[in-house]
């Protein structure tokens, strides 16, 4: 397998509550979880990770991300608006850079780039924008990304099907998927698919009150079942009830798989 692509079969977990760590066992055994570029810089995690052999893929904000955690995100919208919006996303770029690089030192496993293109209401900017002033961005850390010869994965909340070409091109690997709804994310891994993007998600959180583990793990099986799928939640547990029953769907997810 080239060293810039993901598996096409897993299964892992996203940022991890802090409360939630202990309820990570031997049994369930993921086989990634999602680290914040600044906790795997800065903690002892690398080690706890690659000790029980569990990949690090490694999240960095970029670049409508880190505006809106240096500004808010009503300014970030407000900058994108304007052309100095793009020298702003630009003076972005090294950080990211480094970041990456110090990443692949440290033993990351793989890159998520995470920007909210999405929100609850829709769409936080304008196509065009997008289009022509952050996928360009977005493909330069792509190419860094092979360049090291990490695989490189794309976040956003919500639908942003529209952009997976755009990312595919790019160079992407990946895209982690996260909706609150069920038949839009069938939807959404369908659209990756089309395009050679291997989707990351299933784990519905936003249903983990209202369904059963049993529920969620049947839809990220039948998921898994339609093509490449590396099963884990979609990066929106707001507290260790969801979270714990998360973890009991993802360990479904794997008996049932393994099987």
């Amino acid at each position: 397998m080239d060293n810039a692509e993901l598996p096409t079969s897993a299964f892992g977990l996203s940022w991890v509550i802090a409360e939630g760590r202990d309820l990570i066992t031997k049994s369930l055994a993921p086989s990634f979880v999602f680290v914040d570029y600044e906790t795997f810089a800065n903690t002892n995690v690398r080690h706890r990770l690659a000790k029980r052999k569990i990949d690090a893929y490694v999240s960095l904000c970029a670049p409508l991300g880190l505006l809106a955690s240096m500004y808010g995100w009503d300014q970030a919208q407000r900058i994108s608006a304007h052309l100095d919006g793009v020298e702003a996303y630009e003076r972005t770029c090294s950080y990211i850079s480094k970041s990456m690089e110090m990443a692949l030192e440290l033993g990351a496993d793989a890159l998520v780039i995470c920007d909210d293109l999405c929100g609850s209401k829709g769409p936080l900017l304008g196509p065009l924008f997008v289009i022509e002033h952050l996928i360009p961005l977005y493909e330069r850390f792509a190419q860094e990304a092979r360049a090291i010869g990490l695989p490189i994965i794309f976040h956003s909340d919500g639908d942003i099907r529209e952009y997976y070409p755009a990312l595919a091109s790019a160079g992407y690997t990946g895209v982690h998927i996260a909706h609150p709804d069920f038949e839009q994310t069938e939807q959404l891994f369908d659209a990756a698919r089309e395009v050679n993007l291997v989707p990351l998600g299933g784990l519905v959180s936003a249903q983990a009150k209202a369904e059963t583990a049993e529920t969620l793990a049947d839809f990220a099986i039948a998921l898994a079942s339609k093509g490449p799928t590396l099963i884990c939640d979609d990066g929106a547990v707001k507290s260790l009830e969801e979270f714990e029953i998360i973890i009991d769907a993802l360990a479904r997810c794997r008996s049932a798989l393994d099987a």
